[in-house]
């Protein structure tokens, strides 16, 4: 599957779900460093990351104001990763089984994406540009792969694959 951006590199704060299985990311500064923080409670974004099993990675990076991820992974080397880009996008994505891949990128403000992945070898590339964009994507155990781009604003798309 064509990767729609670069590989993320893990930071410091997804080390730490590893070990306690849930995370919540914040900016650790106490001070303003070249701006507005990144990851500041006034900014309001949250990524909430459960993993339950071996080898599964999440690799997340949130720009703007007000984002919101969720995302469970349950079995072994489920992989996401993902970029919010705007403000106010929001991402759900639960991961079933074992070898799911989905990748997810967000600009803009008020994108909404929900993906259910239920079975082994699933894999969704999703790309959301605009405003308010929204998406509802279940896969089912046997479903193909799948890559989506919403362009433009208010477009709605479901999906779901068995």
């Amino acid at each position: 599957m064509q990767c729609l951006f670069k590989p993320l590199r893990a930071t410091a704060a997804f080390v730490l779900p590893a070990l306690l299985n849930i995370s919540y990311a914040g900016d650790l500064a106490t001070g303003k460093d070249f701006g507005p923080s990144d990851f500041s409670p006034a900014s309001g974004m949250t990524a909430a990351i459960s993993q339950n099993g071996a080898s599964n990675t999440a690799e997340v990076q949130q720009y703007g104001m007000q984002h919101s991820l969720q995302l469970r992974q349950t079995g072994t080397a489920n992989e996401f990763e993902g970029a919010q880009h705007g403000n106010g996008n929001t991402a759900e994505i639960v991961q079933l089984g074992s070898g799911n891949v989905v990748e997810l990128v967000q600009s803009g403000r008020a994108n909404a994406a929900r993906v259910v992945q239920d079975g082994t070898g699933h894999q969704a590339s999703i790309e959301q540009a605009g405003h308010a964009n929204q998406i509802n994507v279940v896969q089912n155990p046997g479903s193909p792969n799948l890559w989506v781009q919403q362009h433009g604003n208010g477009t709605t798309a479901k999906v779901i694959q068995y």
